[in-house]
This record gives structure tokens, sequence and C-alpha cells, in this order.
């Protein structure tokens, strides 16, 4: 563990060279903040407590399983992910420090600061909530809220960096795992909770702390032994599809570069749907599980397609892995031409994996309420492209650990998002009028990101 007190100084160090060590330093206060705004509503809809705790535990281990995915598909991975630089995950290139346990380290590392910067400010805004609706907390509440929370995240990055050994080992054998753990989600949901964290917080014992406890053990131990980076690095061909590719994109030839370097990096297009599939999960899981959520949310299709939009933000992510604008500079192409080609990509890549999820949530819901769906989704689409790409350039992954562009960000989202999932509640009482409202604002919404994508050319030239 010698490394992991110098990964954490690095963290620390990296983001407050960027923002400051105020700006980067009161990014859990914007959390707080934004999360106790977020619980007003939702106890003001009518949810308990309990279920707020329960659902911040669900919602908390999606983000563990994208956290997670760190050590996803193979040896490149984590330089896709982090791109090239001399951090101290690298340094089994120049030190005698095997890939695996420098990466290993990095996870634990991320448990850590996830757990400062999101988790701890997630529950603590609760106390807040709970004192302005009167309702009863306690510290020994609050500690089991934490460690159901804390160990929600765990359970999630465990079982992602598992799926991610065992992908380098085997995909069959990964399929065959995923198969059954979802088929137990569906037929015993309970049976499987009990072995998670939330079966501690519904019955918080010493038994129970084990049974959530070794889960989460064995994941991350057998992850890390079966994990071998550097399997699937041998040579790789791919047929010349760039020609074809740049006449489908009409001549745009940057963005058919763009696209190809998502699409054969590793993980190519699965690591697209695995970023979009963790919100989608989310709002399934939700849904069907959670009988407040499907009884308020009467218009699946509209909630579904906004949820599909802001997971977006994260195909622009790794659009944004692979260059910079100052990789340009040399190239007879100005930074119009760059945001351009970005854009022309987001779509490319973005709105086919959306649709593929909405076509799932057809088969899930219904047609009737999903069509909606289908106008709002590139609309709503749009606007969350105009805002990131105003905001963060295409620095979206570095500038958004920003506290003030977070708080922005948050902010601008929400503005869309809220009355939006207002309209999907809506839709039960008013269904014609619902959907006129939802398709008039997310058509007004994507006119206002179209403005924010032009500014942005002048705003990052």
């Amino acid at each position: 563990m010698r490394l992991l007190r110098p990964m954490l100084k690095e963290e620390w160090r990296l983001h407050s060279r960027l923002f400051g060590s105020t700006g980067f330093g009161a990014f859990p206060l914007v959390v707080l903040v934004i999360s106790a705004v977020a619980y007003f509503g939702v106890i003001a809809s009518g949810f308990s407590l309990t279920e707020l705790e329960r659902g911040v535990g669900y919602v908390v281990f999606f983000l563990g399983l994208s956290v997670g995915s760190v050590g996803f598909v193979s040896r490149d991975a984590v330089e896709n992910l982090l791109g090239e630089s001399n951090l101290l995950v690298f340094s089994s290139r120049t030190l005698p420090v095997s890939q695996r346990r420098s990466v290993s380290i990095f996870v634990i590392k991320d448990l850590i600061y996830y757990s400062f910067l999101y988790l701890t400010p997630l529950v603590v805004a609760l106390v807040p909530v709970a004192y302005f609706f009167d309702l009863t907390v306690t510290p020994a509440g609050i500690a089991l809220v934490w460690v159901t929370v804390n160990g929600s995240f765990a359970l999630g990055v465990s079982a992602s960096f598992f799926a991610a050994a065992l992908h380098t080992r085997s995909r069959w054998f990964l399929a065959v795992v995923v198969a059954g753990v979802a088929g137990g989600l569906v037929y015993a949901p309970s049976e499987v909770l009990t072995y998670t964290p939330i079966g501690f917080y519904t019955s918080p014992s010493a038994l129970t702390a084990v049974t959530a406890s070794v889960p989460i053990a064995v994941l991350a131990v057998v992850g890390i032994l079966v994990f071998d980076p550097e399997r699937g690095g041998g040579t790789q061909t791919y047929r010349d599809v760039y020609p074809r590719l740049h006449e489908l994109l009409r001549g745009e030839g940057l963005a058919a570069k763009m696209v190809l370097d998502v699409t054969r990096s590793s993980g190519g297009v699965w690591k697209i749907f695995f970023s979009v599939g963790v919100l989608f999960g989310v709002f399934v899981f939700l849904v069907l599980y959670v009988d407040l959520v499907s009884n308020i949310v009467a218009a699946p299709g509209i909630a579904f397609a906004v949820l599909l939009s802001i997971s977006t933000v994260s195909v622009y992510h790794w659009i944004n892995r692979f260059d910079r604008l100052e990789d340009y500079t040399s190239l007879p192409v100005d930074v119009d031409e760059v945001l351009r080609a970005k854009a022309i990509t987001f779509a490319v890549v973005s709105l086919p994996v959306a649709y593929a999820y909405l076509a799932v949530g057809v088969a899930v819901f219904g047609f009737d309420e999903v069509v909606a769906g289908i106008v709002v989704l590139p609309l709503a689409t749009a606007y969350v492209f105009g805002v990131t790409v105003y905001l963060t350039g295409t620095e979206p992954n570095e500038l958004l650990l920003d506290s003030q562009l977070f708080a922005v960000f948050t902010t601008a989202i929400a503005a869309v998002a809220v009355p939006l999932f207002v309209a999907s509640i809506a839709y039960l009482r008013f269904p014609f009028r619902a959907t006129v409202f939802a398709v008039v604002l997310s058509a007004l919404s994507a006119v206002v990101g179209f403005a924010l994508y032009r500014r942005a050319n002048s705003r990052w030239s």
C-alpha cells in the first residue's frame, strides 16, 4: 500500500492545481447543497425517509459500477480513462510494480476520494431535509446510512472491476455470469438484495454485516487476482472503413477520425453502451421495483428520454479522451471545425446507443408510454450537449470536478430536466397536455443548446 498515500496526494495536487484548493475543496459542499434540494423534492413528492435512504443506496451502487469500469476491457483501458500521463497509476512502466497492483490501488484511492467528494455529502444532506419535514434522525441512523451508501458504492466498484477482470480472461464466461446475476435479480430480487448493503440497512446486525461484506471482499480479491491487463494486447487488424465513413459523414474528415478513435479504442462501442446503461439500469430498477416511483412516473417514456439524454454526457467524455484542442494547432483547422466534428461525432455515437436503450424501454414499458420519448430524446440531448460543450469545451473530464462549474452545470440541466419529470408525473391526469408540454419544452431547450454550442466556438477559440 505504499502507493496509496502518494496517489491520494497526487489526486489532490492534480485537481487543486486545476481549480485551486478552494475550488476543489468546496466540491463536497456543492454536492451537499444540490443533494439537499433534490431530497426536499423527493420527500415533498410523498416518499418516506426510509425509501429515500434506500434509493440513495441503489443509485450509488450504479455510480460504483461506472467508477469500477476503470479496468474495463483491456490493457490500455486505464489510458483511455485517464489519458496519456505520467500519473502513478502508470508506474508499472518505469518502476518494479505490476500494472495489476497499480490499477488495484488506484481503485482503492477512488473509493476513498468518492466517499469524501460525493458519498458523505449525500448522507449529510439528509439531516437538514429531515429537520425541515420534522422527521426523526439519529446519529446511529445517519451512521447506518453512511455505511450502507459506502458499502453499496464499494459493491458496485467491486462488481464492475470483477467483470473487467473476467473480460480479460474469457468474455463468454463473463456473459454467463452477467446472465446469471440478471436472472437472479429478475426472479428473486429480495434474496439477491439480502447479500448486499441494502440487506444490512433493512435489518442491521452482525450477521447481515458479514453477509453484505463477503460479496464485496470476494469480488474485489478475485477481480484483482484474475485481472490480466496484458491479455488481448496482440496485434489487431481492421478493415479500412475510413473512406466509407468519410462519405457517410458528407466529407467531415475530422468527425470520421474521431468516430474511429472511439470505436477502435479499448472496449469499442461497448464502453459507450456500458456508460449509458448505468442510468438505464437505475431507471428500470426504480420503476419496476419501487412502487412509489412506478405510481408517480405515469409516462416512463418522457422520464426515460430525459435520463438517457443526461447519460450522453458520458459519451462526450469518451469522445474527448483521445485528443485536445492543442493537438490541432499545427493543422489547418480552427476551433469551429474541431467543435463541429465533436458535435457530429457525439450525435453519431450517442443517439444510436440512446435509441437502442429506448427500444428496450419499449419492450419493458409498452409503446404507448414510450412514444413521447422518441421525440423528446434527441431534443433534450441537443440541450445537454450545448450546455456541456459551452461550459467545458473539450475537457469535460477535468472541468466538471470544479465546484463552481459543477453547480452551474447541474442547475442548467435541472432547469429543463425537472419540468420534464413533472410532465411525466402529470401525464397520469393530463396525457395530451403533458405530452405537448414535454415536446415544446424539449424543442425550446434544443434551440438553447444550439445557441450555447455556437457561443462555445468563440468562447474556446
